[in-house]
């Protein structure tokens, strides 16, 4: 089974990544890196350490480095808006077999996995999806129930495989034809938390795909960030196969909330790009531990010391912690529970 890591400019995370999988995924796999915009350095130091790597970077990977690296030197501006789908979507198809395990760079594998049950679950099941990773809320949810499988995968039943659930509404929605949503959403009439069931059928990582699956969802020529065509390409799926299953593993992965690759708020004086720089070159010196306080995140104290040996105001640790509660609060206001 072939193992996806999408990378942007944080090997200390990508490393993390890296060892958890060596370390809890059992199995035959080759672990595929897909990165976009990661220093060549911290790639060539990532492969000399783990030489069975296979790293494929995207037609903008260079030139996204060079931009970070201008913008860490000489403060020049920098917004980066793109992602890769064309590599994605390439590296997928040419992936063997029938399902593949997708991870970010900031997610680890905390329980151990295995490869084969992975598939044969896949396969006798139907399923199109499991995820590793998924949020919990604050409050229980009536849009979704679980249904065990074997000790360690569940399958998710939700509202949208009723055969009396109007599929076509959320589609209508989705597609935002002559800006109904835009205009509904303004009026209060439209919530897009309203989205939030959708995503039992979709996850952007973090998950065990079938291929054909995931490469329906990103039927798409946007090169920037919009998850409602994918939303939308799911409740399409589940239309024209409805015997469609999804499953999860509860505590499989982990992801992170103290860090970003490029999230910045309004009224926060930190500069995600030269946090990054500054944990990066620690990394890179072998100064910072990868698997520190490992299965759960690094600790906020430990990685504040970096910040305060590095002196550079643009990463300040107390505006750190301003940007970490800015950041968690995006999802605790759709009602995920995060610490």
């Amino acid at each position: 089974m072939d193992i996806f890591i999408k990378s942007f400019n944080r090997p200390y995370y990508l490393e993390r990544c890296i060892i958890s999988i060596i370390k809890n995924l059992n199995g035959i796999y080759t672990i595929i890196i897909l990165d976009d915009g990661t220093s060549e350095e911290c790639l060539n130091k990532l492969k000399d350490k783990y030489p069975e790597l296979i790293i494929s970077k995207s037609t903008e990977a260079v030139s996204k480095s060079a931009l970070i690296k201008n913008h860490i030197l000489h403060d020049h501006p920098i917004q980066i808006t793109t992602i890769p789908i064309t590599l994605w979507k390439n590296a997928i198809k040419k992936s063997t077999g029938d399902y593949f395990i997708l991870l970010e760079d900031d997610m680890w594998l905390t329980s151990q996995i295995k490869v084969e049950e992975l598939k044969f679950v896949m396969s006798t099941n139907s399923f199109k999806m499991i995820k590793l990773f998924s949020f919990d809320f604050s409050k229980p949810v009536d849009w979704e129930k679980n249904l065990k499988v074997n000790d360690s995968i569940d399958e998710i039943i939700t509202k949208f495989q009723g055969k009396s659930f109007n599929k076509n509404l959320f589609i209508f929605l989705l597609q935002n034809r002559f800006y109904c949503a835009s205009i509904l959403f303004k009026l209060r009439m439209y919530d897009y938390k309203w989205h939030l069931p959708i995503y039992s059928l979709y996850s952007v990582a973090g998950a065990v795909f079938n291929k054909e699956y995931w490469l329906y969802l990103w039927d798409t020529d946007f090169e920037k960030v919009n998850e409602n065509t994918q939303l939308l390409n799911a409740l399409k799926w589940l239309k024209k196969h409805p015997n469609s299953k999804f499953g999860k593993i509860n505590n499989g992965v982990q992801t992170s909330f103290i860090s970003s690759a490029t999230n910045m708020f309004k009224g926060v004086n930190l500069d995600i790009y030269a946090f990054n720089n500054c944990i990066n070159d620690y990394w890179y010196q072998d100064k910072l531990d990868c698997m520190q306080n490992y299965p759960n995140d690094f600790e906020v104290d430990y990685m504040a010391e970096f910040l305060d040996l590095s002196k550079d105001k643009r990463c300040l640790k107390e505006e750190w912690f301003k940007w970490i509660d800015k950041f968690k609060n995006q999802y605790r206001a759709y009602g995920f529970s995060i610490k």
